[in-house]
């Protein structure tokens, strides 16, 4: 099949391991054609920079190309409203059987469900990722943009849009409450990984260069370390009591506000490891050394990959981590427990055992994008 991923609500990142670079990347695995249209904006390392436009093929075959918006009025109306005259040409040329467009917010979608419409053949389907946490985040956002511009953009083109997935329960609710959307089309599609087994000898040398012994408990930590984050809490709370055997390895960028106080944190105890910025594929290498993926402040789609590698979870007790934090690790409301967790995992090293067991089960069997691959693909029977 031909399969397009239209990705011009954000940033896209090569290399990451994002919904949309796994997702294609298995749909590329599975034998398809795969094409990414994407806007001009990517991820450098913890800042947006806008690329020049290109057309070009990345690792695995699939062929990317970016693309514009076009102006209206300034770039930040541009950015907001999403229209880009460049990308039904693209469309009609590709002749895709499944069109996944990322990020329902999108002027763009009108052309797409019109598209749809014209060609039944095809199949159509839009994620959501925004909820009431990182999106509508003031009266005016949730007013003029949510309920007026984007649903307006949406009930024109609902009627052709074959699937809506919502990556969270807390975006179906969004979904629901800010653009009036109810009924089958509407389903939970979680974020995935890439399910990680074997390679004992990979990961048995990875923790021997890092100083690692093998029965050492490794904790992670990733991300852009700011006060969202929790990551200074983390750090105190980790440094207040001796674990013998554990470590715990920090990847990501430092907060300029924090800087500092962290770098001071981090340097007083020689079992935290701070390894610095990581690309996607090099994230999930270290998830897979890992024993505990420790998330104790605002979401990461990171924690789906971690759990996808067999890692334990301990993670802040919400709506988006519910269901996939279930026998497998620690959903906490305050980061005080964690010191409880890490004493419990130390007294019995066992409960540790079974609980990255119980991740990898629910990374094979829920998360895995070569399962939900399979979903997208069975809208072809329909």
């Amino acid at each position: 099949m031909k399969i397009l991923h239209v990705c011009l609500c954000g940033p896209f990142t090569e290399g990451m391991t994002y919904q949309e670079n796994l997702l294609s990347r298995q749909n590329a695995v599975d034998g398809h054609n795969v094409l990414i249209v994407a806007s001009r904006y990517s991820w450098e390392k913890d800042r947006i920079v806008r690329l020049p436009e290109c057309s070009k093929m990345l690792v695995g075959g699939i062929k990317l190309v970016r693309i514009s918006y076009d102006n209206i009025l300034n770039d930040y109306i541009s950015e907001k409203v999403r229209k880009a005259s460049a990308l039904m040409p693209i469309v009609r040329e590709f002749d895709p059987d499944i069109i996944f467009f990322h990020d329902i917010q999108a002027f763009e979608i009108i052309n797409v469900a019109r598209y749809r419409k014209n060609h039944p053949n095809v199949r159509l389907v839009v994620d959501v990722h925004s909820d009431f946490n990182n999106s509508a985040l003031n009266a005016l956002s949730y007013v003029i943009l949510h309920k007026i511009l984007y649903k307006s953009i949406i009930l024109l083109s609902i009627r052709h849009i074959d699937r809506i997935y919502c990556v969270t329960d807390s975006c179906i609710r969004f979904v629901r409450e800010a653009y009036g959307i109810k009924g089958k089309k509407v389903e939970l599609f979680p974020l995935g990984g890439v399910v990680s087994e074997g390679c004992e000898k990979e990961i048995e040398h990875r923790r021997e260069l890092l100083g690692i012994d093998s029965n050492d408990i490794v904790l992670l930590h990733s991300g852009k370390f700011n006060r969202k984050k929790r990551t200074k809490e983390l750090l105190m709370i980790f440094n207040s009591k001796v674990y013998a055997h554990m470590k715990l390895l920090l990847i990501g960028t430092i907060d300029n506000d924090d800087k500092e106080s962290l770098e001071l944190l981090v340097n007083s105890n020689p079992n935290i490891l701070f390894l610095g910025w990581k690309s996607g594929n090099e994230l999930l290498d270290y998830l897979r050394i890992a024993d505990i993926y420790v998330q104790p402040g605002s979401a990461s789609a990171t924690l789906q990959n971690a759990i996808c590698a067999g890692n334990a979870i301990i993670a802040y007790d919400s709506e988006i981590y519910a269901n996939y934090v279930k026998g497998n690790g620690w959903l906490i409301s305050n980061i005080k427990e964690i010191g409880h967790i890490l004493d419990e995992i130390e007294n019995n090293p066992a409960l540790l055992s079974q609980m990255k067991e119980a991740s990898l089960r629910i990374g094979r069997n829920e998360l895995d994008y070569h399962v939900l691959a399979r979903r997208v693909y069975s809208l072809i029977e329909e």
